[in-house]
Formats: C-alpha cells, sequence, structure tokens
C-alpha cells in the first residue's frame, strides 16, 4: 500500500545512508499507481499481483494498506520466511493466528512512538523509579477529523468506515499501545466506545479506556476525533509526585507535592520523521527491541472486545 504512510516508509528507506544497494517493489494497481509520486516511483518495481510479488522472494514486506485487508496479505506472505512490518492497528478485529501457521518472531507491528526520544526519556523515569512508583495515569490523544487529513475528504478516510478498520479506538489504539510500553502487560478493566457527534462515519468517534497493569495499577485513556486541535497529552501521578507531558509542546513537567512547584524536567525539538526512520532502519537491520510485538498488537484487539 502507498497512501500517506506507505509513501513515508518507502521515502525513508531511499534517503537511508545504511542501504547501498536494495531493490524495492510495491504491489499496487490501478488509481493506486498514478498517486506515486515521480520521485518515489525511481526504480520502483511495481506488481499487479501478490502472487507475482511473492516470485520475486522479497526478503521484507511492509503492510501499510487499509486495515482490513491485513490478514489477508499477511496469511499469504507469512510462510515465505519473510521478515513482515504491519502498520497499526494490525487488524480490524481480533483473530485466532494459533490456526495459521507463521513466525512470531519475523512479525513487527508499526506502533510508532516506541521510537520516540520523548516517550523513552518517559520509560525510563518509570523503569529507574525517578519519582518512586507509578500509581494512576492518563492519556489523551485526539484532533477534529475533518482536519486530520487535510488533503483528503474524510468521509471516505479509511478512520471514518468500518469495512476499512476504522474508528477511534483502533485509529487512535497509539496511546493503548503506549500504556503497555510504559507499563508492560495490560489488562481491561472497563471500555466504552461510541459515536456521539454529528460527524458523517460509521464507526465510534470516542473511546473511553480504563486498564490496569503491575506498574500502574490505574490507567486512563481517552481516543476521540471531537477535540477542536492535535492534542497529545497526559500525565503519570507517581509516589513522589506528579509527572505531565504535552507531546506536541515537547515538554514534560514533574510538580513536587509539598512545594508545588512546577519544572520542566525535558524540553527538546524532536523531528517527527526521525521516529519513522529509526523504525524502517530497525525493521531492515534486525535491531528489534522497541518494535511492538505481534502479541502485543493482538492484546490491543482483545481489549477492544466488549463482550
Amino acid at each position: 500500500g502507498l497512501g500517506s504512510i506507505g509513501q513515508r516508509h518507502l521515502e525513508n528507506i531511499k534517503k537511508n545512508k545504511n542501504i547501498r544497494y536494495i531493490k524495492i517493489g510495491t504491489v499496487t494497481t490501478g488509481k493506486g499507481n498514478k498517486n506515486i509520486p515521480i520521485n518515489l516511483k525511481k526504480n520502483l518495481l511495481i506488481f499487479n499481483s501478490y502472487n507475482e510479488a511473492l516470485k520475486w522472494k522479497p526478503t521484507h514486506l511492509i503492510i501499510s494498506n487499509p486495515t482490513s485487508l491485513h490478514k489477508k496479505i499477511l496469511t499469504k506472505f507469512a510462510n515465505n520466511k519473510i521478515k513482515i512490518f504491519i502498520e497499526k492497528p494490525i487488524f480490524d478485529k481480533f483473530y485466532d493466528l494459533k490456526k495459521i501457521n507463521i513466525n512470531y518472531k519475523n512479525i513487527f507491528v508499526g506502533y510508532n512512538l516506541r521510537f520516540s526520544l520523548f516517550f523513552n526519556f518517559i520509560k525510563e523515569v518509570i523503569s529507574k523509579k525517578t519519582f518512586g512508583k507509578a500509581l494512576v495515569s492518563r492519556f489523551e490523544v485526539g484532533n477534529y477529523l475533518p482536519n486530520w487529513h487535510t488533503y483528503e475528504n474524510y468521509i471516505k478516510s479509511y478512520a471514518s468506515n468500518k469495512k476499512l478498520g476504522g474508528g477511534a479506538y483502533l485509529t487512535l489504539s497509539h496511546e493503548i499501545d503506549l500504556a503497555q510500553f510504559l507499563f508492560g502487560k495490560i489488562d481491561k478493566r472497563f471500555i466504552l466506545k461510541e459515536k456521539v457527534s454529528n460527524l458523517k462515519i460509521d464507526v465510534d468517534d470516542t473511546a473511553t479506556i480504563l486498564l490496569k497493569s503491575k506498574l500502574c495499577k490505574v490507567i486512563n485513556i481517552e481516543c476521540n476525533f471531537l477535540f477542536s486541535y492535535l492534542i497529545r497529552r497526559g500525565w503519570i501521578q507517581f509516589s513522589k509526585g506528579l509527572l505531565e507531558y504535552d507531546y506536541f509542546k515537547k515538554r514534560i513537567y514533574f510538580t513536587n507535592p509539598i512545594d508545588r512547584k512546577k519544572i520542566i524536567i525535558y524540553k527538546k525539538k524532536e523531528n517527527y520523521n526521525d521516529q519513522f526512520k529509526k523504525e524502517v532502519n530497525d525493521f531492515i537491520f534486525g535491531k528489534t527491541n522497541n518494535f511492538c510485538k505481534l502479541e502485543d498488537a493482538l492484546t490491543i484487539l482483545k481489549i477492544n472486545k466488549i463482550n
């Protein structure tokens, strides 16, 4: 798939100085071919079918088309000893993959926030217990959906359509993965998904999730397509004080409950694309410590099951 995220990965691979020589192909047909920028088409092999691509015997595969098509492609390529990188969310619903003969160790999922220096700083604070034990946390993420991808009609976006695997929960599930990246294994306590706005979509536009883990007993997550502006922020209440963060301002604060002074503990600029560069570089060269593994991605889908 060569939509916006597929094009981002392709461009980052082509500009990667660690790669001296690499052959790149894509499976795309019809309108998809016309939408590929000229600079990305250079030296790009274009296949008209998955079978044609399989005969080419690729070593790595990036699945970045609509979520509802991920399972079909995974099952077709997974038994061919190919390293596979699937964009999030991995599927539109939970599937029991035990029935499919696949190598779990060769499959990685594109939750790119795991490669952000910003959130790795927070992870280090938690692991080192800099401010004591994490007690309660809250994560908020969202944007007004019509303003999200200005280059397309939001009504036709995959995020707006159930058949493409859309909805606030799945589309904005980065924060759910972030919770397990920071705190380890997560379990569901409560989930509420609703469409509460007048947006012309057939999926949930807001999701409220309550989780727990060993490192943080209460984890609140709010995802929605309704915020008036782009938001990615949150807080963690530690035993020794409050950590607050605003991802887009690139600020992390800490407040001691005794003197109640809020201080900045992190203030570094970070190019948003750098985490994608790191992600695809590690995928190609096998440095997979930060990657979301298949089991973690399936956990996010299990939590999505309301029954």
